[in-house]
């Protein structure tokens, strides 16, 4: 049964079961999503994970695209919030202020009351919802 050209585009559907694996797929790090091996997705082609880091969870850069930035979500503090050094129970790592210290924290104004989540993950409280 041919498909119908006006929903198809106008081309034939084409089968193609091409079982030479003298090549293999572009991955570039990151886990293969098939659960057996065989199948692709986008995921198959994404890079390595990154936790934490500029490229979390990216794929290979499109030409023309800018790099990741150097910057963090501690660049964009309130201009009255400071960021300070703190032992590893009090803060965290890896946030691109060595010259801080290894662990960081903010502090807000004295007179601060955090409304959002986001304001209160700013402060290491973790909300409810």
């Amino acid at each position: 049964m041919e498909p119908d050209p006006g929903r198809a585009g106008g081309g034939k559907a084409v089968s193609v079961n091409n079982d030479d694996r003298s090549w293999s797929l572009p991955l570039r790090g990151a886990h293969n999503p098939s659960s057996s091996a065989e199948g692709t997705n986008p995921g198959s082609f994404a890079n390595a994970p990154d936790i934490g880091g500029p490229l979390a969870f990216s794929s290979p850069d499109t030409p023309g695209m800018p790099g990741p930035s150097s910057k963090t979500a501690w660049d964009f503090l309130p201009a009255d919030w400071r960021i300070v050094a703190t032992d590893q129970e009090g803060g965290c790592a890896g946030h691109n202020h060595p010259e801080i210290g290894e662990h960081i924290r903010c502090v807000a104004p004295d007179d601060f009351e955090a409304v959002t989540q986001l304001e209160s993950a700013r402060l290491g409280v973790v909300t409810p919802k």
